[in-house]
């Protein structure tokens, strides 16, 4: 585990699950994907801690959490938008939807936000994909 994936693990393992409203399951879970989160924001050029908020956000670290959108996994990737043109049980792999998650927002930066994730996540909300 590489420092920054440890720094990740222990963040989450020194809070109270109730307070971050997530399971305490879901503490294991982003401490087994840290290094993956770690490994592909790096090579995507994406803040960790952009993914991390997102997976929080989105699914609260539960990989097999589908919206009413069927929007699915960790990332909660819509699998029409998918990059890779995953099926939603393809997308439950936590590896996967990490993977392809930080594709997309690594796509989003550089056509709606000319290089900038702030702008590229503004430009995606506004034209729905």
């Amino acid at each position: 585990m590489s420092f920054k994936a440890l720094a990740l693990c222990m963040f989450f393992h020194m809070q109270d699950p109730q307070d971050l409203d997530i399971k305490k399951e879901s503490i294991d879970i982003i401490c087994k994907q840290s290094d993956n989160i770690i490994k592909f924001s790096e090579l995507h050029n994406i803040k960790y801690e952009i993914v991390v908020s997102i997976i929080w956000n989105e699914s609260r670290f539960q990989p097999d959490r589908i919206s009413n959108h069927n929007a699915c996994g960790l990332m909660q990737i819509i699998p029409r938008w998918s990059i890779g043109k995953y099926t939603c049980n393809e997308l439950k792999n936590p590896i996967i939807n990490i993977e392809e998650g930080v594709k997309l927002l690594s796509k989003w930066r550089d056509e709606f936000g000319r290089g900038s994730i702030e702008k590229g996540l503004c430009g995606l909300i506004v034209t729905g994909k």
